[in-house]
């Protein structure tokens, strides 16, 4: 990416694909913005890292939302590259779960990205330049058990975002959609005790991408100006759902 000097802004940067993200950003000499809900996450990360300019935010609150990147963007300077991977992920089937937790999965997942991709557009827009990437998920392509609601909001995330693109077609501004499969990444931890078999069982050698390879994946998309991309397993696992679905729906209870 060609960001030296400009400012990236990183929603759900206190862990995981967002931490990374963000700590590449900086070795590319941006300047780098971190919003996290976990206020803890944000302490350890300006001390380890002062140049990263971090702050407290719940994306489901449309107001400081709002509220917060309007600071930034008064503050810090105009927002070149915004990278969207704040999500929660408990797995469990639909019978195990509440109206309330599924409500909330939704809320975190698409209506937080909602809220952050909808106030930042304009600015971009603004300047027809810059970058927008959203972590989706090859989980909102294959319906799989125990996995439901998490699914949903990936599938709704997936389809906000190539609709976007597909609006903004003649923009020179950088859409970005990116549908891993497992990620090794705190989020993990929440599926493993009621999500996927492959999830509670991943030390049994299942694959489970790296965050510098997710990170490695979004660098080489954006210098080829991609649109789309699964990486690793994740290109598979969508190319035989299209292929065969009914097979990979029986591979998918096979595996969960």
């Amino acid at each position: 990416m060609a960001i030296t000097g400009k400012l990236v802004v990183v929603c759900g940067g206190g862990s995981g694909i967002g931490k990374a993200m963000a700590l590449h950003s900086v070795a590319q000499e941006a300047k780098v913005v971190v919003l996290d809900k976990d206020a803890v996450a944000l302490k350890n990360i300006r001390k380890a890292h002062p140049e990263i300019i971090t702050y407290e935010l719940d994306v489901t609150d449309a107001d400081q939302v709002y509220d917060i990147f309007t600071k930034v963007e008064q503050t810090n300077g105009p927002i070149y590259s915004l990278v969207h991977t704040a999500a929660i992920m408990p797995g469990g089937a639909f019978r195990q779960m509440g109206s309330q937790q599924i409500n909330q999965i939704m809320s975190v997942n698409y209506q937080g990205m909602v809220n952050v991709t909808q106030t930042v557009l304009p600015f971009l827009l603004a300047r027809n330049a810059g970058q927008l990437v959203v972590l989706g998920s090859v989980a909102g392509v294959l319906p799989l058990p125990h996995f439901g609601a998490y699914g949903a909001s990936k599938s709704a995330t997936n389809f906000y975002m190539q609709v976007l693109m597909a609006e903004h077609a003649d923009s020179e501004i950088q859409f970005l959609l990116v549908c891993p499969a497992a990620v090794d990444t705190p989020l993990i931890d929440q599926a493993t005790e009621h999500g996927p078999w492959f999830l509670r069982k991943q030390a049994s050698g299942f694959r489970i991408a790296s965050t510098d390879q997710i990170v490695k994946a979004i660098d080489k998309a954006l210098q080829k100006k991609q649109k789309i991309i699964y990486p690793g397993d994740a290109w598979w696992i969508q190319l035989f759902y299209r292929w065969m679905p009914g097979f990979s729906r029986w591979m998918g209870q096979k595996l969960s």
